[in-house]
């Protein structure tokens, strides 16, 4: 259908749309800016080439070109296309529309008479209070601009002070900013066992200095299996010196299978020396994995942390319960009445003492002591030093003359 021939019909078709709205079931907004209201009659065509609509006595085909937009009507919107037009322009009349308009879930209408009611009566509080005002200091104020008021800015649905806002966008920008890190971690980690770009991508990972990259480095240390390149890793780390990066390190030194890879985090660490790298370990002396407990002592030792002085005695004899399966039910009986206690279906748990001479190593280093396993004379020696210690500490005199 050509062009003059497309506004002659919504020319034709328009005056017919206002004598009887509540027929029509489709709304078609043209290429040209004109609506025609219709039913369509060809719901079904596939792949839909043309449209045609039947719009009071007159059906019409429009090429699918010319539609910009088909929006489709329903029932309650032709329902409120009969009522809105008769509607009285009062309070009462216009309030009672809304109401209609609520509960058949018209939210924009509702908001149009919304409106208009305070237009007429600008005191009208059901009105308000559904427009999202409130009534602040003596007048009228919408909920968004009391929250703003007070400091608050709507970001993502919820309410939020700038500060919060500023730290989301700031986290945001980080998880976009360690998805590219891991991209090309994993393109440089690729490269590395190319033999004709192994010393670009070599040269590429050893010159990151981004705070950005410690989470997304972890990630690919913990999976990382030939040596040299979790020496990279670790390398890399300590240049990037933040927090994240020493807690990477930390881990490694605790939970990598490799031996030698824990020497070299922890001789990274001491080298560096960042606040309270201690804690991390000592903390570990407490694990249920032996392993944990004597890799922590060596490095509480070589990071020369005396902090870590009395958890030390502690984990000098340490008890480590496995759950095992034996395979079988076991019970025991006690007294003369033939009562049993079941121990559990084949699981006994198996408890090790440990006499852990790493710890005792780092105590000897680190106090210049030596009292074997023996916790008691440990802990006699360590109140005494505290005694002194604690003497040696300057008094002040706070007596005025």
């Amino acid at each position: 259908m050509c062009r003059a021939c497309l506004c002659f019909v919504v020319s034709v078709v328009g005056p017919l749309l206002g004598l009887t709205p509540a027929v029509f079931a489709d709304i078609f907004v043209l290429e040209s800016g004109g609506k025609i209201q219709g039913e369509l009659l060809n719901r079904d065509e596939q792949p839909r080439t043309k449209y045609v609509v039947r719009s009071g006595a007159a059906t019409i085909n429009l090429p699918s070109e010319q539609v910009r937009e088909t929006i489709h009507q329903s029932p309650a919107d032709l329902e409120y296309a009969r009522r809105a037009p008769v509607t009285a322009d009062t309070v009462e009349a216009q309030w009672e529309l809304a109401e209609w308009c609520r509960n058949n879930l018209l939210v924009k209408e509702r908001r149009t008479h919304l409106r208009r009611i305070i237009e007429i009566d600008p005191n009208h509080q059901q009105a308000r209070f559904a427009l999202g005002y409130q009534f602040l200091k003596g007048g009228w104020i919408t909920r968004s601009d009391a929250r703003r008021n007070e400091g608050y800015e709507l970001y993502n649905g919820k309410w939020r002070t700038p500060q919060e806002i500023e730290i989301l966008e700031s986290r945001a920008r980080a998880e976009s900013t360690e998805k590219e890190w891991l991209g090309r971690l994993k393109k440089w980690r690729k490269d590395l066992d190319d033999r004709d770009r192994s010393k670009q991508a070599y040269s590429s990972l050893a010159s990151i200095d981004d705070p950005v990259a410690a989470g997304p480095i972890g990630q690919y240390f913990a999976g990382e299996r030939v040596r040299n390149v979790k020496y990279l890793y670790a390398d890399v780390l300590a240049k990037i010196k933040t927090g994240e990066a020493v807690n990477v390190l930390v881990q490694r030194a605790l939970a990598d299978d490799d031996e030698e890879v824990f020497y070299y985090c922890v001789k990274k660490l001491s080298e560096i020396k960042p606040p309270h790298v201690g804690d991390p370990f000592i903390v570990a002396l407490k694990d249920n994995l032996n392993r944990k407990v004597l890799r922590s002592a060596i490095a509480l030792a070589q990071l020369q942390d005396k902090t870590a002085i009395s958890p030390l005695i502690d984990a000098l004899i340490t008890t480590h319960p496995d759950v095992i399966d034996t395979g079988e039910f076991t019970t025991a009986g006690f007294g003369n009445g033939g009562s049993t206690l079941a121990k559990g279906d084949g699981l006994m748990t198996k408890v090790t003492y440990a006499h852990n001479q790493p710890v005792l190593d780092a105590l000897s280093k680190l106090t210049g002591a030596d009292f074997g396993f023996d916790k008691r004379a440990w802990r006699i020696w360590y109140s005494q030093e505290k005694i002194a210690r604690d003497a040696a500490q300057p008094t002040i005199n706070a007596r005025r003359d």
